[in-house]
């Protein structure tokens, strides 16, 4: 290999050929100046990593800025120092690529839904893949998940403690997305290990009253479709937010009676039958069939902004209790009216199990009982025609008058 000490105006005389030709540097050995047919200059270096007898090459850059003649050359004496102790500058080239693209926390994030969230987690996939896209991805951004550490993490966490539900779904999701890398070997450690992870609230023991429940009944009646009917059907079936709000009319028969929800957008990963009462049959034969999805505006995506329902529905339930004057209802939430059926159903003679049955909660069952796969049907018809008729009759009555003393 030929070679003679490279100026600048070596360089700037450099002629492209029909193939790639070289011109090596007397002054430091392996360094040279690539020229191809398109007459494009790029300064390489071949090298060899210190107990390796493999020769490797390392493109430095095209000439020009910020690929001075001096630049490269200086660049190049760093890289044969690095492979003297050992260091391999394409192998840590490759790696800082892969860090960068697909070890970016969202990069990482969405092949984690799709790889893993979607098959593993059906029952809560959306709520988890939410969590991930509004939540962790707009925190960390592109930093390589080798690079996050556990002060990292408890920023990020310190910066939801004050939405403690949000907070600890967060953790619990990309926690998992941390020890799914561990098993892959794209990560050494989970910056997560041994990190505290935000402690739940006590539970919630809100139920509304009967008083309470007509008011939230009414003021849903005066919304526009599908907002009401949506919050009615929360009343009527004491299901999960998430279930109504994501009900779909192929999982419907009303012959049957029957709403059947998939296991896939169940929070418990198994699928519930629900029965369908006659005022749920009523609201929902008298909803516009617009597509896939029931409480919907376009017909093909579930409502959006539910806290603007919510304060929708608060504002006119205050206005109902002004024309009333009647006492304002304490806060509520729309999970609530879920713990309210439960509570109701009890009170009507339903046994706790039974509840737990109709709300699609995962039972502890004993040895034997894992085998056993009867739906209750009947039973839950008969509970929930209780309810039903109840429901009915409140709602039906005159709102008591309350002294405001």
């Amino acid at each position: 290999m030929n070679a003679i000490k490279i100026t600048k105006s070596v360089v700037d005389a450099a002629k492209p050929g029909d193939v790639d030709h070289f011109i090596w540097d007397a002054l430091l050995n392996g360094f040279g100046l690539k020229v191809t047919p398109r007459g494009k200059k790029v300064y390489v270096l071949n090298y060899r990593v210190e107990g390796s007898r493999q020769q490797k090459r390392a493109t430095i850059g095209p000439h020009g800025a910020p690929w001075t003649l001096q630049q490269a050359r200086k660049e190049a004496e760093q890289i044969l120092f690095a492979a003297s102790q050992g260091i391999d500058h394409n192998a840590e080239k490759k790696r800082r690529r892969i860090e960068s693209v697909d070890l970016a926390f969202d990069t990482y994030a969405e092949f984690f839904t799709n790889e893993y969230l979607r098959a593993n987690w059906p029952g809560s996939f959306d709520r988890a893949s939410s969590v991930l896209r509004c939540h962790a991805i707009p925190h960390f951004g592109k930093k390589p998940i080798t690079k996050i550490t556990k002060r990292d993490v408890a920023e990020w966490l310190d910066g939801l403690k004050d939405r403690n539900a949000t907070a600890r779904k967060a953790a619990e999701v990309v926690g998992k997305m941390f020890r799914w890398a561990e098993d892959r070997g794209d990560l050494e450690r989970s910056p997560l290990d041994r990190t505290p992870r935000p402690k739940p609230n006590p539970g919630r023991e809100r139920f509304l009253d009967e008083h309470e429940l007509r008011l939230v009944w009414r003021a849903a009646e005066s919304l526009d479709h599908p907002y009401g009917s949506m919050v009615q059907l929360l009343a009527l079936s004491g299901q999960r937010l998430g279930e109504v709000s994501g009900m779909r009319w192929d999982e419907l028969n009303f012959d049957q009676s029957i709403w059947e929800v998939p296991k896939s957008r169940t929070k418990s990963g198994r699928g519930n039958v629900v029965p369908l009462t006659s005022q749920m049959k009523a609201l929902l034969q008298k909803t516009q069939n617009i597509g896939p999805i029931v409480f919907s505006v376009s017909g093909s995506n579930r409502l959006g902004n539910l806290a603007r329902l919510k304060r929708r529905l608060d504002a006119k339930i205050d206005e109902l209790t002004r024309e009333e004057g009647t006492l304002p209802i304490e806060h509520w939430t729309l999970h609530d009216l879920r713990r309210t059926v439960a509570t109701a159903l009890q009170r009507l003679g339903v046994s706790p199990d039974m509840i737990e049955v109709i709300q699609g909660r995962t039972l502890k069952l004993g040895a034997g009982q894992r085998y056993q796969r009867y739906d209750y049907l009947p039973e839950k018809q008969t509970a929930m025609a209780k309810w039903d008729a109840y429901l009915a009759q409140i709602t039906a009555e005159q709102c008591a008058e309350e002294s405001s003393s």
